[in-house]
Parts: structure tokens; sequence; C-alpha cells
């Protein structure tokens, strides 16, 4: 008897596609890095004194240090735009309350992704992204009635 490997469909969620149908990959490889992981081993200082991990860590903000790590904060956008593809997706296949609406405000909508996949299904909203200048500047995209504002 031969036996055969292969990935279970489930696997599709962690590989980088090249296309629009999300992923989980950057999710996974953000949640893997050095610099997540020091976050992680100042959880002592959550506990005890409600201070944010990552704020123990670096002396900063989250959003301040994506601000001044380039390659973090692409793997960071990267990460919140392909694992919101997978999410909104589903979302917008059962909700429908978003047919009555006529301007739709994402604030802290990074790339624009969960807005460009409503006003894409959705033409009529007029989608406004609202975000940090830097997270703005990081190649957001431009979808169809959508406006982005720092």
């Amino acid at each position: 008897m031969e036996r055969v490997y292969a990935a279970e469909p489930v696997c599709k969620f962690f590989l980088r596609n090249g296309d629009e149908s999300g992923s989980f990959f950057s999710l996974f490889m953000l949640g893997q890095s050095d610099i997540v992981f020091k976050a992680w081993t100042h959880l002592k200082n959550v506990i005890l004194e409600g201070r944010d991990g990552f704020s123990s860590a670096y002396g900063m903000k989250l959003f301040e240090y994506i601000a001044l790590d380039e390659p973090h904060g692409n793997l960071f956008n990267r990460a919140m735009s392909e694992s919101s593809i997978i999410i909104m997706k589903n979302v917008l296949e059962v909700y429908k309350g978003f047919g009555d609406v006529n301007i739709l405000v994402n604030v802290g909508g990074g790339l624009g992704t969960v807005l460009g996949l409503v006003t894409s299904k959705y033409p009529h909203i007029q989608g406004i992204n609202f975000d940090l200048p830097h997270a703005l500047a990081a190649q957001a995209h431009p979808y169809h009635g959508t406006v982005f504002f720092d």
C-alpha cells in the first residue's frame, strides 16, 4: 500500500494565494513574530498593573510602533487585510443590513479592505475609511465608492 500525504481543505486558509480569496497566513506570521512574542512576555504587567503588553515591552502603543517599523507595519496591514477578506465574505453572505446604508465610515479601516468588500457588494454606499496617516499611506486600495481620511 502506498501512503499519500496531502493538505486538508482547511489548509487553504493558511496559504498565500496571491488572489482575493484571503488568508490567515500573514496573521499567523504576525502572531509568531519576535515583536509580538516580546509583548506576550509582559503578560504579568497586563494582569497586575492593567497595562497593555505591547506598551510594557516597547514603551509605546502598537500603532506608534507600526508607524516606525515599516516591515512590521506592512506585515500587520497584510494580516488585517487578508484575514478580513475571509471574515467579511462570510458576513456579507448572511448579513443584509447594509441595504439601507448610504454612508459607511470605518474608523481604523487600514488598507480599506472591509469597506472595499462592502461597497463592491453595495455600490450605492459611499465608504469613508478613517485611519492614521501611516496606515493610509501603506498602499491603500482605491476601492469604488471609498475615500480615505486621516
